[in-house]
């Protein structure tokens, strides 16, 4: 990547959603498929319009997922990594959902845990 190229705006990503796609949560896609399913990477992005402050949101084959707002350093970070961006374009970078509780309360809570496909 070139020094100036690295400051242009745009995806970088080389996936393209299909129209009318919606936002989904972690747990509704553990619902939906169970807590073991494998989820590739399509894209990812931060969404800095959110209500609650900046929010990662990663793009799998036909939803956008609202991360959990731990993970936003994380996602700054890979978004920054040439190397990730590659893997995500080339279909080697996928997640898995775990859930865990506070130790504050006992609701259930949920995470990824990152993967190379």
């Amino acid at each position: 990547m070139s020094i100036a190229s690295k400051y242009n705006h745009g995806t970088r990503f080389t996936y393209i959603m299909p129209e009318n796609c919606g936002f989904r949560s972690l747990g509704s896609l553990i619902e939906d498929n169970g807590p073991g399913c494998v989820y590739t990477v399509r894209g990812m992005y931060v969404n800095h319009k959110s209500k609650y402050g900046d929010a990662p949101v990663v793009l799998i084959d036909d939803a956008f997922i609202n991360l959990p707002k731990h993970l936003l350093d994380t996602c700054k970070q890979m978004l920054l990594d040439d190397e990730f961006i590659e893997a995500v374009n080339n279909e080697k970078v996928g997640f898995q959902i775990y859930t865990y509780t506070n130790k504050n309360s006992n609701a259930l809570l949920y995470s990824v845990q990152w993967i190379d496909l």
